[in-house]
């Protein structure tokens, strides 16, 4: 039997994300509690280029869902390794190739840390669109999960006001990982979600938009079991 190796990985691409908080979403300060005493949130990246080992991953989609704890700090629960529900969708039109690099992808954009409350991940049907400031997404056809969130433009939301650093809502330091930036502020006009028991749905509420770039070596897959 070949025993499973280290990979080396280097992705780059889109990040959207929204969750249930009230624009904008206090979980990056990690000082009150979210707007709904709770997380609610999708992450969501787009790959525009990237490897992992020798195997191409560009056009893949991966969706992180999440709610934490009630009464409990967003990074404070994500530090404990306690969640209410955790997993992560990918697309489903991944190769065999690709299928077989994703759990190194996975541990080397999350981490090895066992997690409360974590589902296996699931490769699901998956359509993402972006249209000047808008961006939908849905998962299985909207069964599982949807949004529709929008970039704000501060010329047409407050018209006739000068902004000398252009027209997006420039964010820094609210990312929940340190290789996601330029991270603009905009808002969902509809999120929910609806899978493994748990379901929510929202409108009017925080979404980011922003880019994503990591690189490194992720360690080897625990062996299959037999």
């Amino acid at each position: 039997m070949v025993a499973a190796r280290s990979s080396d990985y280097d992705v780059r691409g889109r990040y959207y994300d929204t969750c249930a908080c009230h624009v904008s979403c206090s979980c990056g300060a990690n000082v009150t509690l979210p707007s709904e005493g709770h997380c609610d949130g999708v992450i969501l990246l787009h790959v525009d280029s990237g490897k992992v080992g020798t195997v191409g991953m560009d056009g893949m989609n991966l969706a992180i869902v999440l709610r934490t704890p009630g009464g409990k700090k967003v990074s404070d629960a994500f530090d404990a390794g306690d969640m209410d529900h955790l997993t992560v969708y990918i697309d489903d039109r991944a190769t065999s190739e690709q299928r077989q690099v994703m759990p190194s992808l996975l541990m080397g954009l999350l981490g090895t840390k066992e997690v409360k409350g974590f589902k296996p991940p699931q490769f699901a049907p998956m359509i993402l669109s972006q249209e000047g400031d808008s961006a939908r997404f849905q998962i299985a056809g909207g069964a599982k999960l949807s949004f529709d969130i929008e970039n704000i433009d501060v010329e047409k939301t407050r018209p006739g006001v000068p902004h000398s650093e252009g027209k997006r809502i420039a964010l820094t330091n609210v990312a929940p990982f340190p290789w996601i930036s330029n991270v603009t502020q905009g808002y969902s006009k509809l999120f929910k979600y609806s899978d493994y028991g748990v379901s929510w749905e929202y409108k009017d509420r925080n979404a980011f938009f922003g880019t994503f770039a990591t690189q490194g070596t992720s360690p080897a897959p625990p062996p299959s079991a037999k």
